[in-house]
């Protein structure tokens, strides 16, 4: 089977419900809506195409999906999540490879950006990538996430869209411990500066 499905992640039923009404009105219809804990999981073991997920209380816009199914290449593709006054949320933003100085350029006119990682919050992978790199594995703790798409990027390229807009309502973002940081600063995830500023700012805690 072809089409979407799409992951509700950590959802209380009001945040659910107020995201399914974003998945209804988008242009491209969304095949399938999962929900619960092992939501990823039951999307993996499916048959569509890819999978849209998002983390619960995320409204889409109308045209959030049909803008990241119509780039051109990237197995990651993420879109901007903002705050409802608009305010994008720093912890739910892509990180841009900026050593990759041609790639930006090449693609800053389509206004698009390479990403080598990526949070979960508005993110559309091929089911494949789920099969080939699992799930998000939770000894990553906060940074599960960030360590998955990192592995799917390396794979098969990332594409972060600005233009594709989720809007979520501001929450603090998750506790990040020094057991799991420390777990995923030993991956190839992080580069060496990112190691830096993530233990800078767990050492300021």
């Amino acid at each position: 089977m072809s089409g979407v499905v799409a992951v509700i992640t950590g959802a209380a039923a009001a945040q659910e419900q107020a995201c399914r009404d974003a998945l209804a009105a988008q242009e491209v219809p969304v095949a399938e809506v999962l929900t619960g804990p092992d939501a990823l999981a039951r999307a993996a073991a499916g048959d569509h195409d890819r999978v849209w997920i998002l983390e619960g209380g995320a409204a889409p816009g109308p045209d959030a999906l049909s803008g990241l199914l119509g780039l051109a290449d990237g197995a990651l593709r993420c879109g901007m999540v903002v705050d409802p006054a608009g305010r994008p949320l720093a912890f739910a933003l892509p990180s841009g490879d900026t050593h990759d100085v041609d790639a930006v350029i090449a693609l800053a006119v389509e206004r698009v950006l390479p990403i080598r990682r990526a949070t979960l919050a508005h993110t559309l992978v091929p089911r494949a990538a789920l099969r080939e790199h699992g799930l998000p594995d939770p000894r990553y703790g906060a940074y599960a996430g960030d360590e998955w798409t990192a592995r799917v990027a390396a794979r098969g390229g990332g594409r972060f869209l600005p233009a594709s807009v989720a809007v979520l309502p501001a929450a603090p973002p998750p506790p990040r411990a020094i057991g799991p940081a420390l777990r995923t600063a030993r991956t190839p995830t992080w580069t060496n500066g990112e190691r830096i500023a993530v233990f800078a700012a767990l050492l300021r805690r």
